[in-house]
């Protein structure tokens, strides 16, 4: 097929009315399927670019806080008032670590909260775990239930608190306090237990346990914590 010299040389200008209609047709079309391309791409890109910006946004949102949850824990170290309170912790657990094995354990009597589970299992199942290996295994669950839902400085100060408790429960193993009396024994040990525990709740400090799955239940489902410590104790 011969083409014109005019279309060769002189452009699309002088072409024929017939091949400007069709090249017309064709770059309106191109403009068509560009512009269609371009809108589902933007439809498609925009929903990813913002799913992505806001799990940014979350995750700077975390990193933000737990530098000021760091800092403030920091903070809190270098103050008397930590020493303070690790301090009232011991005495209180000392007092309590003396209850359970000088009081509870010789007249068969259950401390409440995660204590009484833990004194309760030994009951049943035997001797075949020490009492403050026990508690610190029933705490985990525990802590790993309630870590977001606390400040980094109360998970520290329980975990501290719990460690010191199961300490002195093995420290004081073997002592005695000589009650002959089961009611004398029972109203000497609420006493000195709930001194104890007193002690260390004064001044901010936890051993965890059921202090830790009451605020967990009341920030999550708004059941009051003392309901949550008066069914535990009712089943035990």
């Amino acid at each position: 097929m011969l083409i014109p010299d005019k279309i060769l040389y002189h452009g699309i200008s002088e072409a024929p009315s017939c091949c400007k209609e069709s090249m017309k047709f064709l770059d309106d079309a191109s403009v068509k399927m560009s512009s269609t391309f371009l809108l589902v791409g933007t439809a498609l890109y925009i929903p990813n670019f913002s799913e992505h910006a806001t799990s940014n946004n979350k995750l700077n949102f975390s990193m933000n806080s737990f530098r000021e949850e760091l800092q403030d824990l920091s903070d809190f170290v270098r103050r008397f008032a930590f020493w303070r309170t690790l301090l009232m912790i011991q005495i209180g657990c000392f007092i309590f670590g003396l209850v359970v094995n000088g009081i509870l354990i010789p007249q068969n009597f259950f401390a409440g909260g995660l204590m009484g589970i833990s004194l309760l299992i030994l009951t049943l199942s035997g001797d075949w775990i020490s009492l403050s290996l026990l508690y610190i295994l029933l705490n985990l669950p525990l802590f790993l239930l309630g870590y977001r839902s606390f400040s980094l400085r109360f998970l520290v100060i329980s975990l501290m608190g719990m460690g010191i408790l199961s300490l002195n429960l093995e420290w004081t193993e073997g002592m005695n306090i000589p009650t002959r009396e089961p009611l004398l024994a029972a109203i000497l040990g609420g006493i000195l237990s709930g001194a104890g525990s007193g002690l260390y709740l004064r001044f901010g400090g936890s051993v965890g346990g059921l202090d830790i799955l009451g605020a967990f239940l009341k920030k999550k489902f708004s059941i009051p914590i003392g309901n949550t410590f008066i069914l535990v104790n009712l089943v035990i």
